[in-house]
């Protein structure tokens, strides 16, 4: 049977994997495949043609352009009600096209997203079940905007009419994904959440979202976009009590960049070894090592937890005690040996790469890398 849905991949360079993404798409059953060629010099487009076969539609991008263009031309593409996305890398689970369209048909949403089954990119190898938090109900999804929470956050199932009005910023180059999503957040639009696996995703060591220090300016660039009395309202409604609400927006400010204002809403919070992290690694970021010192001494003190000793090296670092800030890398590489963070830390000669917020406690994908 052939659904009223286009599934679209952006691909560049993926001959290793595309047929595979192709061949899950094309089982789906749906009305047309695009593929989004973004200046692949492989075989990529050959692979996918034979894979999707009349189904497949190629669109070419340009070599210059930026990811969230790359997603506008695939977004312009697609001609039916629905739409789906997949990356190159990764395959659909059987039956995802139809759940995803009934939820937005039943729950008339306008997105909807499902959880992922996480492998290994380079084995295949199968490495945990990503959940949706149960936080993210109705009002909660207002919490994607203290950090993401969604383990398919780039690959929903949506409505074209509605996502193509919002469009993707074509000047993000990562998060558009994300950015996307908190402008559909604000216009309130309807989103579906669906508690089965339906994608399977697979983590390799190389994509431009594992660029931390893209990935979070590309943020900034999202977050920037929504007033802060916007979002604390939105938690409010998601009914966040006073206390977690003020923690919710020390995180997203952080995340906007607003060092100051976090240090303000810090003021409000009770004292303890996530208020020092906090504070210590705000005024390390605002370049106020001497004041950020103490609060990060804390933290160590109160939990010896791997962003913690890191944020430590890089104030020690800063006032000239670099054979201290050695250690405290080590002790965190020690703690966590993938820790991106640390790692560029300890071979630098001028560590400045702080973690700016505590690692995850949902298990999404890797808790930091």
């Amino acid at each position: 049977m052939t659904r009223d849905c286009t599934i679209v991949i952006a691909a560049r360079n993926a001959a290793a994997t595309i047929a595979r993404a192709v061949a899950s798409a094309r089982a789906e059953g749906c009305a047309r495949i695009v593929l989004i060629d973004h200046a692949s010099t492989d075989a990529t487009v050959a692979l996918a043609r034979t894979a999707g076969g009349e189904t497949l539609e190629i669109v070419a991008a340009p070599v210059a352009a930026r990811l969230g263009a790359v997603r506008q031309l695939g977004l312009e593409a697609v001609r039916t009600e629905f739409g789906m996305w997949l990356d190159a890398d990764d395959e659909i689970v059987a039956g995802r096209v139809p759940r995803l369209i009934d939820r937005l048909v039943r729950d008339e949403a306008d997105l909807a997203y499902d959880e992922v089954d996480l492998h290994d990119g380079t084995t295949g190898g199968w490495v945990r079940r990503l959940p949706i938090p149960a936080k993210l109900d109705g009002p909660g999804i207002a919490l994607e905007f203290e950090r993401n929470y969604l383990p398919a956050v780039g690959f929903p199932a949506f409505r074209t009419a509605r996502v193509r009005a919002l469009a993707f910023d074509p000047s993000l180059h990562g998060a558009e994904d994300v950015d996307l999503l908190l402008r559909a957040i604000a216009a309130d639009y309807r989103v579906a959440l669906v508690r089965e696996v339906g994608y399977r995703q697979f983590a390799y060591p190389d994509t431009l979202s594992r660029d931390i220090d893209n990935q979070r300016a590309m943020l900034r660039i999202a977050l920037r976009k929504h007033a802060p009395a916007d979002i604390e309202a939105r938690f409010g409604r998601a009914g966040l009590d006073a206390r977690a609400l003020a923690w919710s927006m020390v995180t997203f400010l952080t995340l906007r960049g607003d060092l100051s204002l976090v240090l303000e809403r810090l003021e409000t919070l009770p004292a303890g070894g996530r208020r020092d992290f906090h504070e210590g690694t705000a005024l390390a970021a605002l370049a106020r090592p001497a004041e950020a010192l103490g609060p990060l001494e804390r933290a160590v003190h109160a939990r010896e937890v791997p962003e913690c000793f890191n944020n430590l090296g890089v104030v020690l670092a800063a006032l000239g005690r670099g054979a201290e800030a050695s250690a405290m890398f080590r002790a965190a590489l020690g703690l966590f040996p993938r820790y991106a963070d640390a790692a560029a830390n300890l071979t630098a000669e001028a560590p400045t790469r702080l973690t700016l917020l505590p690692f995850r406690e949902e298990p999404i994908r890797d808790d930091y890398t």
